[in-house]
């Protein structure tokens, strides 16, 4: 969601009622309202207001508190400072010191740096003179002004495929026969990539074997679909997985390859594969965030309308269904040797003059290798040259869903409101609904960003397992995830990086800033994924069963196995 900064000029037309009302700042405040953009203003706000509202300046001062504030922290006070400067200098090289408009136009300056480094993306101003100066400007510093007007252009724009419906999460659904002719419009932008495409589908829609599932955003035209079909006990095939341009990079397509996941786990297979041409190769980065990777490429694959062939990419995904201690993880490693990482050691399959090109590595050797308490996976070939590592947390996602339960490993435990955690995570079994409009794409993902206060700094808690405590009226433990990314940083800096994911802006993060020591003025954002809620929430009464002495005030460590008895609890034992 992009953060729109609005200066004085606009604050006085809106609140001042001796000035006619500019009508497009009204539709902005209303965008910001519905959650379209984020509206804010600027710390320099308040002095230059009471300095230029006339008789009206106590009603003003106290009606600009409804804007949130954009304030830079006070470590970063001698960097706005020295930015201002140097806008000041660029945009007003004639002014004459201490002079009136050497003065305002040092105040806009003030105004855009602290726009510049709390993250925001436009700013808003009815000054002519001052967006032409940016204008012509303001490229070497990043810094984009638009008019009221243009400001409502842009956001309409970007608006525009959205339906203004409410949402609380995705919905997907097996698909039901009358679905079949919204399925082939669907999949019409396909047909001309694939020879005989349109026979295959007829035949896969009609197939009582294919598992097809549908997704939208609650009552929205169908946006993507999943089709995958089981081969036989143990194995499974994504046969095609489509999500609509328009509805990319939404988080959609996470949550249905998510649900698809669950699916398989559910019927307990060991191996699931779906293949893509070489022409989409951008999707690795996707299925391999959800531990898919290549096993194998075959040339010349699919066939095109316009006589042109590509290769075809297979990739994998491996699930274990298995809990690894210290005891068995050499047992673990050498079955994955033997069977995920290696080529067959038969003399036919390995000999030279059976490949167009032969593989690198046969024999693949393998170690854990443990450094400051952590362990990772050395994979190396018998002149000790390494091939591949992997952390835990890497092979947990690699072959979810494996648990390693290693004595030293600790799991987490936050509390969050349930006002954020409606906006975060998916909880069974409550009445909570997000109340929000469908631009609020933050419950569309599968990964989200939680921020408190710096706790565990000199703990390394990425790929540990994280479980929300939802307080009261909920009082529940929802589900679980895992850390993905843990950053100590200044609110500003930790916006810019998370900015689009989270519900928190700078002011919520500034409540959790350490106030003294080392990482002073700093926060924690915790990016966390793999969000699976519990069929049966833990309640607060049951707390003391797990060892869990009173209500969680803030994030705590417990031990591994207090995580895997929740888990039991929870129901989600496999």
């Amino acid at each position: 969601m992009e953060i729109f900064t609005i200066d004085t000029s606009c604050v006085l037309n809106l609140l001042n009622t001796h000035e006619s009302v500019d009508q497009e700042l009204v539709v902005l405040l209303k965008f910001g309202f519905m959650d379209a953009v984020k509206l804010v203003v600027t710390e320099q706000l308040s002095a230059e207001v009471i300095g230029n509202a006339g008789n009206q300046r106590p009603e003003i001062a106290q009606r600009i508190g409804i804007l949130p504030v954009h304030s830079v922290s006070p470590q970063r006070c001698a960097e706005r400072d020295s930015l201002a400067q140097n806008l000041f200098q660029k945009f007003w090289s004639n002014a004459v010191p201490g002079s009136g408009n050497a003065e305002h136009g040092y105040r806009d300056c003030l105004h855009l740096a602290s726009h510049k480094l709390c993250g925001g993306n436009v700013f808003v101003t009815r000054d002519e003179t001052l967006r032409k100066k940016v204008r012509t400007h303001g490229g070497s510093f990043g810094i984009i002004t638009l008019s009221p007007t243009e400001a409502v252009a842009r956001i309409q724009h970007e608006l525009l495929p959205l339906a203004q419906t409410e949402v609380s999460s995705p919905v997907i659904r097996l698909s039901q026969a009358d679905d079949k002719d919204a399925l082939k419009n669907l999949l019409e932008p396909l047909k001309n990539f694939y020879l005989d495409f349109d026979n295959w589908l007829s035949k896969t829609l009609n197939d009582q074997n294919a598992r097809i599932n549908i997704a939208s955003i609650e009552n929205n035209p169908i946006s993507a679909i999943a089709i995958w079909k089981k081969k036989d006990q143990l194995t499974a095939k994504l046969s095609l997985f489509y999500i609509t341009p328009e509805s990319r990079k939404t988080g959609l397509g996470q949550h249905l390859l998510f649900y698809c996941i669950r699916e398989w786990i559910e019927n307990r297979f060991e191996k699931v594969i779906v293949t893509t041409s070489q022409e989409n190769a951008e999707l690795l980065t996707f299925f391999t965030r959800y531990g898919f990777r290549i096993e194998g490429i075959s040339q010349r694959r699919y066939q095109r309308i316009n006589g042109k062939s590509s290769a075809e990419l297979v990739l994998a995904k491996h699930f274990f269904y298995q809990r690894i201690t210290e005891a068995d993880i050499n047992i673990f490693i050498n079955n994955l040797v033997s069977t995920i990482f290696s080529v067959p050691n038969n003399e036919n399959i390995i000999a030279n003059s059976n490949w167009f090109v032969p593989p690198l590595n046969i024999n693949i050797q393998a170690k854990l290798h443990e450094t400051n308490s952590s362990k990772r996976l050395i994979l190396y070939t018998n002149n000790d040259q390494e091939i591949n590592n992997f952390a835990i947390s890497d092979l947990e996602k690699l072959f979810y869903p494996v648990r390693f339960a290693f004595n030293n490993r600790l799991a987490y435990l936050v509390p969050i409101q349930p006002r954020w955690a409606n906006k975060m995570i998916q909880i069974n079994n409550t009445q909570t609904q997000l109340n929000s409009y469908a631009y609020d794409r933050l419950f569309l993902r599968t990964d989200n960003v939680y921020y408190c206060y710096p706790w565990y700094a000199d703990k390394d808690v990425v790929g540990a397992p994280i479980l929300f405590y939802i307080s009261s009226p909920e009082s529940i433990i929802g589900g679980i995830g895992y850390i993905l990314e843990r950053h100590i940083a200044l609110p500003e800096d930790l916006f810019l990086k998370f900015g689009g994911i989270g519900v928190y802006q700078i002011h919520n993060i500034q409540n959790h800033i350490k106030q003294k020591g080392s990482s002073i003025g700093c926060a924690m954002a915790l990016r966390f994924g793999w969000w699976v809620p519990f069929t049966n929430p833990i309640s607060r009464s049951r707390l003391n069963k797990f060892g869990i002495k009173g209500v969680p005030q803030h994030m705590q460590s417990i031990s591994y196995q207090q995580y895997e008895d929740i888990l039991k609890e929870g129901g989600l034992e496999w």
